[in-house]
């Protein structure tokens, strides 16, 4: 047995316009995007504490270190990070009169004085990284592509076959898997005992294996051009909106993966209209 930590500290490149919400969870089983029965062993740990002052290109995470004990070696198990875009609007307190269920399957409603404010669900991106090397639990801080979208039953099978590395080059060549353009995510993993030696690091301490060798200056960190995360919320609202987001996100996804309504696959088609 195994105790893992994982973390994500920040996203780079993001070229979204609305707020990056994200969770993570470990594949095999990769529970989340197979559904009932597996998703009740195995749920997705969501990110929750943001750093309101980041960027919106360059959003920051406080959450830290997520620890998952008692992990039976596998020797290609990875961790599969998920990312959404949340846009949000606020519109008048009578909007919702009239509307059907259809108008409304990817927004909720939450009171905000002035009106109602609107949360709904946009594009998507996802990455892995694997979780042993050599018998042992993988230590380091790893700058990840991101890839379009979330990842398909057929691709979670691929990296539980061979090392993420390779088995993420072969689906990008064979262009199962599409690039999002000079996008990443900084990530750390390590071994139960030894997270304290990740607490601190610089960026020569990250590696940066995973990053395509015939684009890699593209994945350089520019110059923040956009607002940060606070300026994205309404003035009405107060600093609890990240947790109303992580919530509406929660709550959504549920239901897409719920065995009674939609299947896994649903959420594999959710895309921005």
């Amino acid at each position: 047995m195994a105790v893992a930590e994982v973390a994500v500290d920040s996203g780079i490149n993001l070229p979204w316009s609305g707020f990056p919400a994200a969770h993570f969870c470990f594949n095999p089983p990769g529970a989340f995007y197979f559904g009932q029965p597996w998703l009740r062993y195995d749920c997705p740990v969501f990110l929750e504490d943001m750093d309101l002052n980041s960027y919106q290109q360059f959003p920051a995470w406080l959450d830290g270190f997520k620890m998952f004990q008692h992990r039976i070696y596998k020797q290609h198990l990875t961790v599969i990070f998920q990312l959404y875009e949340v846009t949000m609007d606020v519109h008048p307190a009578d909007t919702d009169a009239g509307q059907d269920k259809s108008s409304k399957k990817a927004t909720e409603r939450a009171e905000a004085s002035g009106g109602m404010l609107g949360y709904n669900l946009g594009h998507k991106a996802w990455t892995a990284l694997h979780v042993f090397t050599n018998t042992y639990c993988n230590t380091g801080v790893y700058q990840l592509p991101l890839y379009h979208g979330a990842p398909s039953q057929t691709v979670l099978a691929d990296l539980c076959d061979g090392e993420c590395i390779g088995v993420l080059g072969d689906l990008l060549r064979r262009k199962v898997i599409q690039l999002v353009t000079g996008a990443s995510l900084i990530v750390r993993i390590a071994d139960g005992r030894r997270s304290e030696e990740l607490k601190d690091y610089t960026k020569q301490d990250i590696d940066l294996s995973y990053l395509p060798t015939d684009a890699i200056d593209g994945y350089n960190y520019r110059q923040p051009t956009g607002p940060k995360i606070s300026e994205l919320i309404p003035q009405q609202q107060s600093g609890n909106t990240m947790k109303w987001i992580t919530g509406w996100l929660k709550k959504v996804l549920n239901e897409a993966l719920h065995p009674t309504a939609n299947s896994a696959s649903h959420l594999m088609n959710m895309e921005k209209e």
